[in-house]
C-alpha cells in the first residue's frame, strides 16, 4: 500500500522510490539517512534495516506508513459517500 501512496504522490523511478524510502528513515531517526543507520547499527550492505530494528523502531515505522496511508485516503476522500 505504501508504494502505491508514493506513486500517486509522484514517485515513479527507483530512485525516486529510494529518496522516499530514505526520507520517511530520515524523519523516524532524527535526519539519519540510510547510510547513517547501516552505519550506526553496523549493518552489511546487503541487510535492510527493517531485519535489524527492534519493537519500538518497527511500531514507529508501522506508525508512519500507516499516517502515510491515511494521509492519502483521506485526500481522496474515500471516507465520504
Amino acid at each position: 500500500m505504501l508504494l502505491e501512496v508514493a506513486h500517486n504522490a509522484g514517485v515513479i523511478t527507483n530512485q525516486e522510490y529510494a529518496e522516499f524510502q530514505n526520507a520517511g528513515y530520515m524523519g523516524l531517526y532524527g535526519g539519519l539517512t540510510v547510510d547513517d543507520i547501516h552505519e550506526r547499527k553496523k549493518l552489511k550492505d546487503n541487510e535492510k534495516i527493517l531485519d535489524f530494528m527492534g519493537s519500538t523502531e518497527l511500531i514507529a515505522n508501522l506508525l508512519k506508513n500507516t499516517k502515510e496511508e491515511n494521509n492519502e485516503i483521506i485526500s481522496n476522500n474515500a471516507w465520504s459517500n
